[in-house]
């Protein structure tokens, strides 16, 4: 399932070199909360917000996770 993430501002600066594209990584310290259907394609009804708090933490490469491209 899909859920949508977002940073804003000074963390999109903050995390932008941290995070590439077909790896894995995991997350912490995001906030979940309702997801407001006009400013999301995707359908879930929660959404997940990133700040300064957050830990980004690369993971090992793993062939059981799958991707979807876009």
């Amino acid at each position: 399932e899909q859920i949508q993430a977002t940073f804003f501002n000074k963390h999109v600066e903050q995390f932008k070199d941290k995070i590439q594209e077909n790896k894995i990584y995991s997350f912490q310290n995001g906030q979940i909360k309702q997801a407001n259907s006009r400013y999301s394609s995707i359908k879930n009804p929660y959404c997940i917000t990133f700040n300064s708090a957050t830990v980004i933490t690369p993971l090992a490469e793993d062939d059981n996770i799958e991707t979807d491209g876009y």
